[in-house]
């Protein structure tokens, strides 16, 4: 299949002596394991102490060394690894022995302001199981009583779903198993633990230490276009949406309305492309292309400038502060909190006419996935929503007489690489390009219309 010559790669159009965009490649983004076999573990021990200041009760958890810095972090599929350790100076009248694995949604914090989505109960060790097996010098009481040193291994499956009740009408309802999420300006978040419980029977005091770990999820994105996958497998520059129109998802057009100069009214017709399919890997780019067309060269000229086009990535966690306990309910209120992410960036492309007189600009663009994003989200009563976000132009001597938000288009973001060849990213963060960067922005008038840039 022959390859076409596609305009939409910076380094192809920064013409009339423009410095050259030096190829960018990102580096690899810690959350994409899928493809690795068996991760390093890296161990993390929390303990419990007694009044003489020295641990009588440890917990080991096991984390992939690549997603734990400090805390252990575990991957889909891999299950949980660690051991649970008694150091006993005196003897104790210990019954069992047991941990739990539990998955919350947080809302706040009283108690009452978390949902359970997630309780894997483990015994350890029980009276009833017989003898404990005691590690290292152990003395042993004839009483039956845990004198000295016991440490017991455990590995959990983590399943990868989960099955909750929905209402009070007996459906439920099947969810991914959402990953951690914990930021200091959200109120909602996901939580993961490891209980132990050292249960010593009526009429005595239980203990427990609990540790926070961590869990990412795998989630991949379809496969990209065939053309699109050929373009990242020959390191070439991808192709527009009149070139493969297989790989774009169109937004239904809008239009542009304002003022130029404060004198004249214009109208630009502006159309959004997304690459498919739209969910995206987090460390890598969202590719994006925009067709803007005028009768009114001026104004076209003004809004198809790189640096006009404010285009973002909008997050939006939804959450239901109703004080959940057993079964979620439907139909209620959430409260939300937006963040958008920096513009894109943008670059002319060819697959528009660049003659001055025409009536219509192209723009390719990317919005760079910070490496850190949490995936989407949807359980229960706690979600996390992207969408790409194309607000008012910022451009000068424009202003704008129509909505701040003109094209909104629901995305998804991944945790792993979609099949086949890796995608590329064309520009390094935060570019911006020169201007102009073509003739037809030099070509333009400058005394009067664009005396007061």
């Amino acid at each position: 299949m022959p390859v076409m010559q596609s305009p939409d790669a910076p380094p192809r159009y920064l013409d009339q002596g423009a410095e050259q965009l030096p190829e960018y490649t990102s580096t690899r983004p810690l959350s994409l394991v899928a493809s690795r076999h068996t991760p390093i573990l890296k161990e993390f021990t929390y303990d419990s102490k007694n009044r003489k200041g020295r641990s009588w009760l440890s917990l080991t958890l096991k984390g992939d060394t690549l997603l734990s810095k400090h805390t252990p972090t575990i991957a889909e599929g891999s299950g949980l690894s660690g051991s649970v350790s008694l150091n006993l100076e005196s003897s104790e009248a210990i019954q069992a022995v047991s941990i739990s694995v539990i998955g919350q949604i947080i809302t706040g914090a009283n108690p009452g302001e978390s949902f359970t989505f997630l309780e894997i109960p483990v015994t350890l060790w029980s009276k009833a199981l017989g003898e404990a097996n005691p590690a290292g010098d152990v003395r042993q009481e004839s009483s039956g009583k845990l004198l000295g040193t016991y440490s017991w291994p455990f590995h959990v499956d983590i399943p990868k779903q989960v099955t909750l009740p929905i209402g009070s009408y007996g459906s439920s309802q099947t969810y991914t198993l959402p990953q951690t999420f914990l930021e200091r300006h959200t109120r909602a978040g996901i939580k993961y633990d490891v209980i132990v419980r050292i249960s010593r029977g009526k009429l005595r005091v239980n203990s427990k230490l609990t540790a926070t770990f961590g869990y990412l999820p795998i989630i991949r994105p379809m496969a990209p276009s065939p053309l699109r996958q050929l373009a990242y497998q020959e390191n070439s520059p991808i192709l527009g949406p009149e070139a493969d129109p297989e790989g774009w998802h169109t937004v239904p057009s809008t239009w542009v309305k304002g003022n130029v100069f404060g004198k004249r009214s214009v109208s630009i017709h502006c159309t959004l492309s997304l690459a498919k399919p739209l969910c995206y890997t987090r460390g890598t780019a969202i590719p994006c292309f925009l067709d803007l067309q005028s009768a009114d060269g001026q104004a076209l000229g003004l809004l198809s400038s790189p640096n006009a086009v404010v285009l973002r990535l909008r997050r939006r966690v939804k959450y239901r502060d109703n004080n959940l306990t057993t079964k979620l309910e439907v139909g209620i209120d959430t409260k939300d909190t937006v963040t958008d992410s920096e513009s894109a960036v943008w670059w002319p492309s060819r697959e528009g006419d660049t003659t001055m007189d025409s009536p219509r600009r192209c723009l390719a663009g990317e919005i760079h996935l910070n490496k850190i994003l949490k995936p989407t989200t949807a359980i229960a009563n706690f979600s996390i929503e992207y969408a790409v976000v194309l607000f008012s132009f910022d451009a000068p001597a424009f202003t704008s007489t129509g909505p701040d938000t003109l094209l909104i288009q629901p995305v998804e973001v991944a945790t792993a690489y979609a099949p086949g060849p890796r995608p590329r990213i064309y520009s390094p963060p935060n570019y911006q390009p020169p201007v102009p960067v073509n003739p037809f922005y030099q070509a333009m008038p400058t005394e009067a219309s664009l005396g007061s840039f």
